[in-house]
Protein backbone atom coordinates (compact mmCIF):
# COMPACT_ATOMS: atom_id res chain seq x y z
CA UNK A 1 0.00 0.00 0.00
CA UNK A 2 1.61 2.93 -0.96
CA UNK A 3 2.10 6.62 -0.17
CA UNK A 4 -1.20 7.81 -1.73
CA UNK A 5 -4.29 7.33 -0.05
CA UNK A 6 -5.72 4.03 -0.47
CA UNK A 7 -9.78 2.69 0.09
CA UNK A 8 -10.90 -0.35 1.73
CA UNK A 9 -13.57 -1.56 -0.07
CA UNK A 10 -15.92 -4.60 0.15
CA UNK A 11 -16.83 -7.03 -2.45
CA UNK A 12 -20.63 -7.34 -3.23
CA UNK A 13 -21.74 -11.41 -2.73
CA UNK A 14 -21.05 -13.04 -5.71
CA UNK A 15 -18.37 -10.44 -6.89
CA UNK A 16 -14.96 -11.47 -7.99
CA UNK A 17 -11.46 -9.49 -7.81
CA UNK A 18 -11.57 -9.80 -11.39
CA UNK A 19 -14.87 -8.00 -11.79
CA UNK A 20 -14.12 -5.37 -9.21
CA UNK A 21 -10.68 -4.66 -11.23
CA UNK A 22 -12.20 -3.84 -14.56
CA UNK A 23 -15.42 -1.90 -13.05
CA UNK A 24 -12.12 0.15 -11.01
CA UNK A 25 -10.15 0.18 -13.82
CA UNK A 26 -12.88 1.31 -16.37
CA UNK A 27 -13.87 4.56 -13.72
CA UNK A 28 -10.46 5.08 -12.96
CA UNK A 29 -10.23 5.60 -17.49
CA UNK A 30 -13.25 7.61 -17.44
CA UNK A 31 -12.15 10.35 -14.66
CA UNK A 32 -8.42 10.20 -16.59
CA UNK A 33 -10.67 12.05 -19.88
CA UNK A 34 -12.80 14.15 -18.22
CA UNK A 35 -10.10 15.20 -15.62
CA UNK A 36 -6.71 14.51 -17.18
CA UNK A 37 -4.22 16.35 -15.20
CA UNK A 38 -5.89 15.44 -12.08
CA UNK A 39 -5.34 11.68 -12.83
CA UNK A 40 -1.95 11.31 -13.61
CA UNK A 41 -0.17 10.01 -11.48
CA UNK A 42 -1.92 7.62 -9.36
CA UNK A 43 -3.74 3.83 -10.59
CA UNK A 44 -6.26 1.64 -9.68
CA UNK A 45 -5.91 -1.87 -7.89
CA UNK A 46 -7.65 -4.18 -6.17
CA UNK A 47 -5.86 -6.31 -3.56
CA UNK A 48 -6.63 -8.30 -0.90
CA UNK A 49 -6.89 -6.53 2.20
CA UNK A 50 -4.82 -9.91 4.09
CA UNK A 51 -2.58 -9.59 1.03
CA UNK A 52 -1.42 -6.05 0.82
CA UNK A 53 -1.15 -5.66 4.45
CA UNK A 54 1.38 -8.70 4.97
CA UNK A 55 2.89 -9.63 1.91
CA UNK A 56 6.06 -8.36 2.87
CA UNK A 57 6.02 -10.22 6.04
CA UNK A 58 4.55 -13.48 4.73
CA UNK A 59 7.85 -13.12 2.61
CA UNK A 60 10.33 -12.95 5.08
CA UNK A 61 9.13 -15.51 7.58
CA UNK A 62 11.22 -18.16 6.34
CA UNK A 63 14.37 -16.06 7.46
CA UNK A 64 13.47 -15.14 10.45
CA UNK A 65 12.13 -18.79 11.52
CA UNK A 66 16.23 -19.91 10.49
CA UNK A 67 17.27 -16.62 12.55
CA UNK A 68 15.59 -18.10 15.53
CA UNK A 69 16.74 -21.11 15.28
CA UNK A 70 20.09 -20.35 14.79
CA UNK A 71 19.81 -18.37 18.14
CA UNK A 72 18.15 -21.16 20.44
CA UNK A 73 21.07 -23.67 18.21
CA UNK A 74 23.40 -21.57 19.98
CA UNK A 75 21.56 -20.45 22.97
CA UNK A 76 22.17 -24.56 24.16
CA UNK A 77 25.52 -24.75 23.47
CA UNK A 78 26.71 -22.39 26.29
CA UNK A 79 27.90 -23.78 29.92
CA UNK A 80 25.38 -22.31 32.16
CA UNK A 81 26.97 -22.39 36.23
Amino acid sequence: MGGLPNVIGRLAPGATFDHARTELISIAQQIETEHPSYSRNWRVDVAALLDATVKDVRAKLPQWSRCIADAFASDEGEDRD
